[in-house]
């Protein structure tokens, strides 16, 4: 017996099975012929058996490859007549997950902000809070209503030249700005930027221009040591009066307590000698 297997165009295999008669190997006439289909791939293997001390088997099979599995997406379906409301997504929280994946968790039963698609460059972002520091200024900023892969933030001296801070994911809206000079006058810009470009920043602004631009002037704050030098020096003059008026309080008491006496002693002889002069009389 022979096994022979043959790959079909349809990636069957077709194993053939073939009957010889071996008493004459000058002739080799066939006596049957089976086909048997088998519909999953196999690896290739050969093997070779004694049936009898004269028959030898001889046994092949197809290959295989690895499986393709087909991997559909499968699209969140939303109940008919079932009320939309927006997605739990707040566009000025820091570390905010995207509102496409708040929306695919929820099966599509609620409804993302439009933005502009990928193939326009970014709005601009605008400043929710700056809070300064000696030598830092913490800045916070909302996201554009647009498709954004990443943020920056500009930062300089307000008559110099602006340093491009690190770049930043799409889902910051917090950053730190360090090693700032104290008490001096800087400019804090958020910029947005996708795959085509990044989003308009307008330098030329008033110290008290308006949150909702992506840049601000600001100051920084004071060194700290000075307000120390100058509550010491206040705590140091205020116990000074406090002295002085203690010491004039006291000054005060002790020259009435002086003339009191000096008056005592003035008027009670005199009264003695006006009642001797009218027991004599």
């Amino acid at each position: 017996y022979i096994t022979q297997s043959v790959a079909s165009p349809s990636h069957e295999n077709t194993t053939e099975i073939l009957e010889m008669n071996n008493t004459d190997p000058s002739s080799r006439n066939l006596s049957s012929w089976t086909t048997v289909t088998s519909s999953s791939p196999k690896t290739t293997k050969i093997t070779k058996g004694h049936q009898t001390t004269q028959d030898n088997i001889l046994f092949i099979t197809g290959w295989t490859g690895d499986y393709e599995e087909d991997y559909t997406k499968i699209s969140p379906t939303v109940p008919p007549n079932v009320p939309l409301k927006p997605c739990p997504y707040d566009r000025c929280k820091h570390l905010e997950i995207p509102c496409k994946e708040t929306q695919w968790i929820a099966q599509g039963r609620c409804l993302c902000p439009g933005v502009s698609g990928p193939s326009i460059r970014p709005n601009m972002p605008h400043l929710t809070q700056l809070i300064p520091g000696e030598k830092d200024i913490n800045v916070s900023w909302c996201s554009p209503l647009s498709t954004v892969h990443g943020y920056r933030v500009l930062y300089g001296p307000s008559n110099g030249i602006l340093e491009r801070g690190p770049i930043l994911n799409g889902s910051y809206r917090f950053y730190s700005i360090g090693g700032l000079l104290p008490n001096t006058l800087y400019l804090i810009c958020i910029m947005a930027f996708n795959d085509v470009g990044e989003s308009p920043v307008e330098e030329n602004l008033e110290l008290e221009s308006a949150m909702s631009t992506p840049c601000r002037l600001i100051y920084t704050t004071s060194p700290k040591d000075i307000y120390i030098y100058v509550g010491v020096a206040l705590a140091v003059l205020a116990g000074l009066v406090g002295l002085a008026v203690f010491g004039y309080w006291l000054h005060q008491k002790s020259r009435y307590s002086k003339e009191t006496s000096l008056w005592e002693e003035m008027v009670l002889p005199n009264q003695l000698y006006k009642g001797d002069s009218v027991e004599q009389l």
